[in-house]
């Protein structure tokens, strides 16, 4: 099994890449800096710069041109602003690119709710958003290929960066991650 695991802001980190060495399979990192190492402080100054100089759409096109140089389907691991750009081309790529993804609490996804994805699509909530309501979620449930839960953690718990990471959330997932690798492998 391939997984493309696609970054949050703080993009490629020794602490994401311990994540993919821990998964069943190969793996290719896409991160928004295409490899630099930025070092942020906090996820403030990360968030600030990701938004300033990449955004979205742009990190979605690193991810689209990267989907399509694949030669085998792919199953995403997706975090934040990477679970937003997976979001973003799941509708242009078709189902032979991607087996399945899994994205981890993108909270941009509700600007975003006219998608309609070609490919199964597992959204993972936090438990709780600062910025705005979790009932602006539930038009997700609604969609085909798509299945949505709420974690029992907070944004970033998957991230060792993050303020809000957390070791029991952390293992947890991974576990399901790799025991749904274990099923489809």
């Amino acid at each position: 099994m391939l997984y493309l695991v696609v970054a949050d802001i703080f993009g490629r980190t020794p602490a994401l890449e311990q994540l993919c060495q821990k998964l069943n399979g190969e793996y290719q990192i896409v991160d928004p800096y295409q490899g630099k190492a930025m070092n942020f402080a906090d996820e403030r100054c990360a968030y600030q710069y990701f938004m300033a100089h990449l955004g979205c759409a742009r990190y979605a096109q690193i991810l689209a041109n990267t989907i399509l140089a694949k030669s085998q389907p792919s199953t995403i691991l997706a975090f934040s602003v990477g679970a937003t750009a997976t979001w973003l081309v799941s509708e242009q790529q078709p189902a032979q690119y991607i087996d399945k993804a899994w994205l981890f609490y993108g909270t941009q996804i509700r600007h975003h709710l006219d998608i309609t994805p070609k490919f199964p699509l597992h959204l993972i909530m936090a438990t709780a958003e600062a910025s705005f309501s979790l009932r602006q979620q539930q038009p997700l449930q609604d969609k085909h290929l798509v299945t949505l839960s709420y974690a029992d953690y907070l944004h970033g718990f998957m991230n060792h960066c993050s303020v809000n990471y957390n070791g029991d959330g952390y293992q947890s997932y991974l576990r399901k991650i790799n025991a749904q690798a274990a099923l489809t492998g």
